[in-house]
């Protein structure tokens, strides 16, 4: 909603101090690509799940009066609910239907003046959800509000002490989280405290600067926020250029895919390796579920889909093929069900996915 440090310029659609009513909203300028994007994406796959974060909100709602860092204003909350809502109602007089929206990107994080963001405290978000929903229930809009949009850690006590408010339950759908900073055991406890939660992983993907972000690397990653609750797993951004731009912020982030300027090329990351592998076989509505016994150096994700078809996505570092005679025998998995055994070889000496579909007979 607005820019993001990866956007090829810093604007949002409303920089006009005091506009609490939205006269002077406009968001056109992504007329021009994004919303285009979006629609031929739709068009390859009409499934498509949007949701929507801003960075930051405008300026003027901020004690800095800078779109860029600072933090948000006491008093500014219907102002904010407001924008967001304008945002939702103009992608929908568009044709783009935004399923969900959070109310803001990393609200505990301070950027220094490099790119737009805005501290957040827990109650200021309370009284914005409350009245985003309204909002959204005077205009009959449907899109679903998550709360929070942040790391993992450290994470507990603040959501929790969101949720404890009836009315902030009765707002939001889920908690949105990113996987930055560890912490995932702080889901399986929340989601005790409050099991009709729903929680949905919203951002992390490829970075030039850490090169452990291997298949095997994903495949814990994800295998963790499934386990611990996350009904989505999304990767951040969908496609940059080889020096990870277009970019208006310091960070050295990379697409799920790289795309060639020149030719148009793209190369898949890592990640969308392991996304590959799940996402056309995990249908929407499946139950995550715990493969046990001995992994053998693998990530191993079990899913059962509606109709009790279960999906085994298993992820291999190749570990230890260094030294292996060529005549030894290939690494196997061995999978036990119902009865039944099923034997695969896995590759020699080099990462690999291997996706499993099965069901009793």
């Amino acid at each position: 909603i607005g820019s993001s440090d990866y956007s090829t310029a810093i604007y949002n659609y409303n920089e006009t101090p005091g506009d609490v009513d939205m006269k002077h909203f406009d968001m056109s300028r992504d007329d021009n690509w994004l919303f285009p994007m979006v629609k031929e994406a739709i068009g390859v796959n009409p499934d498509i799940f949007l949701f929507a974060a801003p960075w930051s909100a405008p300026g003027w709602m901020k004690t800095t009066g800078s779109f860029v860092d600072g933090n948000f204003k006491d008093g500014m909350e219907q102002a904010l609910a407001n924008y967001l809502t304008a945002y939702v109602q103009g992608c929908k007089d568009r044709g783009l239907d935004i399923r969900s929206i959070t109310i803001n990107n990393e609200s505990n994080l301070s950027t220094h003046g490099t790119y737009p963001s805005c501290v957040f405290s827990a109650e200021q978000e309370m009284k914005t959800v409350k009245l985003l929903h309204r909002n959204f229930a005077k205009k009959k809009l449907t899109t679903s509000i998550w709360l929070y949009d942040n790391n993992y850690n450290r994470a507990l006590d603040r959501v929790a002490g969101e949720l404890a408010d009836p009315q902030v339950r009765k707002a939001v759908e889920g908690v949105a989280w990113h996987s930055y900073s560890g912490g995932e055991e702080q889901l399986t406890e929340l989601h005790r405290m409050y099991p009709e939660m729903r929680f949905f992983h919203t951002e992390q993907g490829p970075a030039w600067h850490d090169p452990r972000r291997t298949e095997r690397w994903w495949g814990n990653k994800l295998r963790d926020a499934f386990e611990n609750g996350c009904e989505m797993f999304s990767g951040w951004n969908l496609c940059l250029d080889k020096y990870g731009e277009p970019l208006v912020g310091p960070h050295l982030c990379m697409g799920l895919v790289t795309v060639d300027m020149e030719t148009g090329d793209f190369t898949p990351s890592s990640q969308y390796n392991l996304f590959r592998h799940i996402g056309p076989f995990v249908k929407p509505g499946a139950e995550v579920l715990r493969a046990e016994g001995d992994m053998d150096d693998m990530a191993v994700m079990l899913f059962r889909n509606p109709g009790d078809e279960y999906v085994l996505v298993a992820v291999s570092t190749g570990k230890g093929a260094e030294g292996r005679k060529w005549n030894e025998p290939r690494p196997r998995l061995y999978i036990d069900y119902a009865g039944e055994c099923k034997e695969l070889a896995m590759p020699h000496g080099i990462w690999s996915i291997t996706t499993m579909v099965f069901k009793k007979k």
